[in-house]
């Protein structure tokens, strides 16, 4: 739904277009999906100021103006990759799922990271900073979580994930009076594609 409250904001595989609610005509979208060219948007998601953000095929954007403004995450050539969920946190944070599993981007910093999956030693860092400005994304065999299709945050500030392999949840757990974080995946549920979670 639009921040005004009047429309929706309906993603298609050829970009966003919207929809009056409580049209004097018939039901139309503007504009006609087959005019248009861009990339699929995959998800919607409105943060705490009321801005919408979209999850689509060649990165994150934001809704502005009924036009979709791209972050460093798709901006250019090297950065660009499929996205298929977003959440944005209480914080201001947003969390992105996609092609190359978890991303954290943090708007009032211009930051983003991606959750590297791989280690258990709390000396090394869970999140990769990244410099979506000159650099280029890292490689998919550099990272250890698969593609992340859903994301939901639980109780407990956890984080659960419905991936190519199944659920897995991120969460920092206390142990003597300290708090390391932890990716859990949880084969024996299930290891085959999930693609949303509701919590109940």
């Amino acid at each position: 739904r639009s921040p005004s409250g009047n429309e929706l904001l309906v993603g298609c595989a050829t970009g966003l277009t919207r929809m009056e609610i409580q049209p004097s005509g018939g039901f139309a979208l503007a504009p006609d999906p087959s005019t248009l060219s861009d990339p699929p948007v995959f998800a919607l998601a409105a943060d705490v100021g009321g801005t919408i953000w979209a999850a689509t095929g060649r990165g994150l954007a934001r809704e502005q103006g009924g036009a979709l403004v791209y972050t460093e995450l798709g901006a250019r050539a090297e950065t660009e990759t499929a996205l298929r969920c977003v959440l944005p946190d209480a914080s201001g944070d947003l969390y992105c799922g996609g092609e190359l599993g978890l991303f954290l981007y943090r708007p009032s910093r211009a930051r983003w990271y991606v959750l590297l999956g791989e280690a258990v030693d709390e000396t090394v860092n869970d999140w990769l900073k990244l410099d979506l400005v000159t650099d280029s994304l890292p490689s998919t065999e550099s990272l250890f979580v698969p593609p992340v299709n859903a994301i939901a945050r639980g109780p407990e500030a956890g984080i659960w994930l419905g991936t190519d392999r199944g659920i897995a949840r991120y969460l920092a757990r206390e142990q003597r009076r300290t708090y390391s974080t932890l990716l859990e995946a949880m084969p024996r549920l299930t290891q085959a594609a999930v693609n949303r979670i509701a919590l109940d």
